[in-house]
């Protein structure tokens, strides 16, 4: 490794009201003896369970509500589980986090990445890497790989996870950190490292484990991102705590550029000062232009309030990272797994930005993006995605591009009163269409609490994934319909194709 839509604050509120008006009628309204069913966006025959649902209902564990959307254009196909709910020591197995890569093969394909990780037994845990080479119809057990964290090349962790992916031709790339305790500076709960594998035949084989930093870091070091950029070189992002010019231990964003051979070529380092010198943590992965610009976004604070940062940099390092745009949120600093999500993904000629947006305690999923590659400079530029009414709680926003430019976000909310997990897309960026549900079953995000790990069994987070390509999209989430956290996945034909 080398070292070294709307505009305006008026304009926003009254699209938030206006959500909160009742939803328009779908498109099908349901005749007698049949239903709205959302998952497929259509009328079916009413069932025992759903026989008193009348039309424009959605039938919601078991009772009938008023139909709040989720019926859009977009058709997923039934609900795959990709973790399976008992590890082989016969425990709970918690499966959370999954990341997406999809890749056309020279021949076949394409090849469907999906990585997560896990905790099981007495504080054990993985990362998990599934392959399919049928555009996601099957995930042959003889594919992919497992790592575990009694494996001793990881030093006796606290745990392994946090795993990202990319994905090209017949060869993917792995990352996930291996979190320490033991061996760290006073003041720092984690050290550990960052460790990759790579596969260059679809997934059959794997390289054993490879550590990021020569012997390990003694400090806290989290939250990898591997993203492929458009000026043709692969990026890492990853949080790395590091003293700064004074000598105080800060949590900065370390990116680190990649020639096609995955040799480094140069490391950038997020300036601090831009957060007022207290440190930041990238929430997503950095993109790269095709102008040579790379571009990330931060959550920073703003009095008691959140913010999301844009940031951007040559990518020839001739330039330090600095500021580019500010994209508001009222949001305050409780419940913070919630505050941070943001997403950024580029297309040919523009950059998309989703973050969790917030007004008077009102959470909504926003989108703002770049026009002719330029960001506008109103902090409150964008558009609303999701069609959730007021007082919904909407969370984990992800964003990806199209091979055609298209934008696609996915979310999780709670319209219904219980957790599901919704797509929209965009050609323009700024009008989105009605919402999907991807999930074709409800999520109930608590507990229980374990007091062996210390964590809880039912959790929906810290993020999920969407891919697009061959005109198809892909979609890995956390999914709690079984009582535990598990990934589960699904496909879609592309609503803008």
């Amino acid at each position: 490794m080398v070292r070294s839509g709307w505009k305006g604050v008026a304009a926003l509120a009254a699209a938030t009201l206006a959500c909160s008006q009742p939803n328009p009628t779908p498109s099908v309204t349901c005749g007698t003896g049949t239903t709205f069913d959302a998952a497929s966006g259509a009328c079916v025959a009413a069932t025992a369970s759903s026989s008193a649902c009348g039309p424009n209902t959605m039938l919601v564990k078991g009772q009938c509500q008023v139909y709040l959307g989720g019926g859009g254009p977009t058709k997923w196909s039934a609900n795959v589980q990709i973790s399976p709910t008992t590890a082989q020591d016969g425990s709970a197995l918690i499966a959370y986090e999954p990341q997406l890569a999809v890749s056309p093969p020279p021949t076949g394909g394409p090849d469907v990445y999906i990585i997560y990780p896990t905790f099981y037994g007495n504080n054990q845990s993985q990362v998990v890497v599934k392959v399919s080479h049928d555009g996601g119809q099957t995930f042959p057990d003889g594919l992919g790989i497992t790592f575990e964290s009694s494996d001793p090349t990881f030093g006796n962790p606290d745990h392994i996870g946090d795993p990202t992916i990319v994905a090209s031709g017949s060869s993917a790339l792995v990352a996930f950190v291996d979190y320490l305790t033991a061996g760290c500076l006073q003041q720092e709960p984690m050290c550990g490292n960052i460790y990759f594998s790579l596969t260059t035949d679809r997934g059959a084989t794997w390289s054993p484990p490879a550590a990021l930093v020569n012997g390990g870091s003694t400090t806290f070091i989290d939250r990898p991102f591997l993203s492929f950029g458009q000026d043709g070189f692969m990026y890492l992002d990853f949080t790395w705590d590091q003293p700064n010019e004074s000598g105080q231990v800060v949590s900065d964003t370390h990116v680190v550029q990649y020639d096609i051979s995955a040799n480094p070529v140069t490391e950038k380092l997020f300036d601090h000062s831009l957060a007022g010198g207290a440190g930041f943590i990238s929430q997503a992965p950095v993109v790269a232009t095709a102008q040579g610009q790379i571009v990330g976004s931060l959550d920073a604070n703003a009095g008691d309030t959140h913010v999301a940062v844009i940031v951007g940099a040559p990518n020839d390092d001739s330039q330090p990272f600095g500021k580019i745009a500010v994209r508001n949120s009222d949001q305050t600093r409780e419940n913070q797994f919630r505050n941070l999500n943001q997403w950024v993904a580029a297309n040919s000629s523009d950059q998309m930005l989703v973050w969790r947006w917030n007004l008077n305690g009102d959470t909504h999923i926003a989108a703002s993006g770049t026009q002719g590659g330029v960001w506008d400079q109103n902090q409150l530029a964008g558009s609303v995605v999701d069609d959730a009414p007021m007082g919904v709680n909407c969370a984990y926003p992800i964003v990806t591009a199209d091979e055609r430019g298209g934008w696609h976000v996915l979310w999780q909310d709670n319209r219904y009163g219980v957790w599901g997990t919704y797509t929209s897309s965009s050609q323009d960026g700024q009008s989105w269409t009605p919402s999907s549900l991807a999930s074709d079953q409800w999520s109930e995000e608590s507990g229980p609490y374990d007091p062996t790990t210390g964590r809880l069994t039912a959790f929906l987070g810290d993020y999920d994934s969407i891919a697009a390509g061959g005109g198809m999209l892909y979609a890995a989430w956390v999914d709690t319909r079984n009582k535990q956290s598990q990934v589960f996945f699904s496909t879609a034909p592309n609503p803008l194709q």
